[in-house]
């Protein structure tokens, strides 16, 4: 049975965005492996915050190579949408997604 692992990190600026990385797979350990070898030395994790705009494309290439399928959400903020109210948004349509790709993938 394919197993589902969403990655999820969300940025509040302009807007509200909630960036999902799915990867089926029964194994995590080599996705974590080469997530580990894109940290630079001295690095626990990626945070693209820190990296600079070649290190962030050097990234994103490789995550692009590693079989995940990702999707962004966004939501407007303004004085008609709180960012609590545009989080949420983001979550129910990436739930709802999710569910769909689950759906999917247990289809003989």
């Amino acid at each position: 049975m394919i197993q589902l692992h969403a990655f999820v990190d969300e940025s509040a600026r302009s807007g509200y965005l909630v960036c999902a990385a799915v990867l089926a797979s029964n194994n995590q350990t080599d996705l974590r492996k080469a997530l580990k070898r894109l940290c630079a030395r001295g690095q626990s994790r990626i945070h693209m915050t820190n990296e600079s705009p070649s290190r962030r494309r050097e990234i994103l290439s490789s995550l692009g190579d590693l079989g995940l399928q990702t999707t962004v959400y966004e939501t407007a903020l303004n004085r008609h949408t709180s960012q609590r109210t545009a989080r949420d948004l983001c979550l129910a349509y990436m739930a709802q997604d999710f569910g769909r790709c689950r759906s999917q993938a247990h289809r003989p």
